[in-house]
């Protein structure tokens, strides 16, 4: 595992607290996020508002995920997410790759608190 820089881990802990998730279930997403193939980036006024990736199963080799996040909701096709209507794995894994992205091309942090998807999410649990 590479040294993550402080704003980094700062926003990692930042999610995991948003999810109610212990820190080492969201830096195992982090790991799930560099295996990612990203498939689009949605950009808008100079800012990244939305991401697609493509994950492989871990358990089933040859199974992939799609993922969608963005500022207006997320979306998995594994079963935790279609079924539960909750934030799987995948979904953490694609926010951190649209956290990356978004602070390699424009140097802006995604702001947690502007995704009411994300709030509506956490009341729901």
């Amino acid at each position: 595992m590479s040294v993550l820089d402080e704003e980094t881990k700062h926003f990692l802990f930042e999610l995991a607290d948003r999810l109610g998730w212990r820190k080492s279930r969201v830096l195992e997403a982090y790991e799930l996020a560099k295996k990612a193939e990203i498939l689009e980036i949605k950009e808008e006024d100079n800012e990244v508002i939305g991401i697609r990736i493509k994950l492989e199963s871990q358990s089933r080799k040859g199974e992939f995920y799609y993922v969608l996040v963005g500022k207006y909701g997320a979306k998995c096709n594994c079963e935790f997410s279609t079924i539960k209507k909750g934030i799987c794995k995948h979904i953490a894994a694609a926010i951190i790759v649209w956290y990356a992205v978004s602070m390699i091309k424009y140097g802006k942090k995604i702001n947690l608190d502007e995704l009411s998807w994300l709030k509506e999410s956490e009341e729901g649990m």
